[in-house]
């Protein structure tokens, strides 16, 4: 019972980051971004936005595989149902 409990608490908090970070992007998309720091040379920039884009992407991508595995094996039914 306890591995079910921490389970469902990982699966709770893993949903919140995804939606913060939907959140996240929203409002970069809907907010002007602030000026780009001079210093920094341009490529250097360039690797800070790709950086970005990365980790937005693997975020998202791990929130996806945890839904569709826990919905392929049927253990979200399990843990949040109670189903056999």
């Amino acid at each position: 019972i306890a591995k079910i409990g921490s389970l469902k608490m990982h699966i709770v908090l893993g949903l919140f980051v995804f939606l913060l970070t939907i959140v996240r992007l929203i409002a970069l998309a809907k907010y002007p971004k602030p000026a780009k720091l001079t210093q920094m040379g341009i490529w250097r920039g360039k690797l800070i936005s790709l950086n970005h884009l990365f980790i937005y992407s693997v975020i998202i991508a791990m929130a996806i595989s945890g839904v569709v595995l826990g919905k392929m094996t049927g253990l979200s039914d399990i843990i949040f149902f109670g189903s056999t």
